[in-house]
């Protein structure tokens, strides 16, 4: 089965941990700005929206970016560590400008590492193992999205902050950025797979 294969699961376990960190983090935003700054929840609607537009053209200009240098795992590695930086300085800053600046570094890569993941999914693949395989990363992708959100509103009943809960979400960033790496220099060290889908 998909389970067993070694790059499947790899894929599933980034998956798991950029889609629970996104996801919470996406949802709960307006609430971590409300209590990190003086914004009302109109600024908040404005600053939550120039965060989509920034993720937005991130998207067009990483992809193209990507397409053309051919290195999509380099791309989300590095995007990876801008979003674990920019979750900590979100959990930690005691200044509201410079979390309402880490949101938007945040959200400008956010949307930008599952493009550029799902698309190199191909590159580590056999072109026989992409559709079960793309189920199998997807499923577990959606666990995390799944028990993510309970993790952090245990660490907000218990802290009554966001502090700790985006510091650990930083931590799980550091790690899905790390296997990213790992997956990366994996696919530089062999070639790829028979019959597999161009990049």
């Amino acid at each position: 089965g998909a389970f067993r294969n070694p790059r499947v699961l790899l894929l599933g376990a980034i998956g798991f941990l950029l889609i629970a960190v996104i996801t919470t983090v996406i949802l709960n935003a307006p609430l971590i700005l409300l209590e990190a700054t003086a914004l009302d929840t109109k600024s908040i609607g404005y600053l939550v929206a120039l965060g989509g537009l920034l993720g937005a053209a991130a998207i067009l200009v990483l992809g193209n970016h990507a397409d053309r240098n051919g290195d999509r795992w380099g791309a989300a590695f590095r995007c990876g560590i801008v979003l674990a930086a920019a979750v900590l300085v979100m959990g930690l800053s005691p200044s509201p400008l410079l979390t309402c600046i880490a949101y938007l570094a945040f959200a400008a890569v956010c949307f930008a590492i599952p493009m550029l993941t799902s698309s190199g999914w191909a590159e580590a693949l056999h072109v026989r193992e992409l559709a079960v395989g793309a189920a199998a990363i997807n499923t577990l992708s959606q666990i995390g999205a799944f028990l993510a959100p309970y993790g952090w509103g245990a660490a907000k009943d218990a802290t009554g902050s966001f502090e700790l809960a985006l510091v650990v979400f930083s931590v799980v960033a550091l790690l899905m950025s790390a296997l990213i790496l790992v997956l990366r220099h994996r696919l530089r060290g062999h070639s790829a797979p028979a019959d597999a889908v161009p990049a």
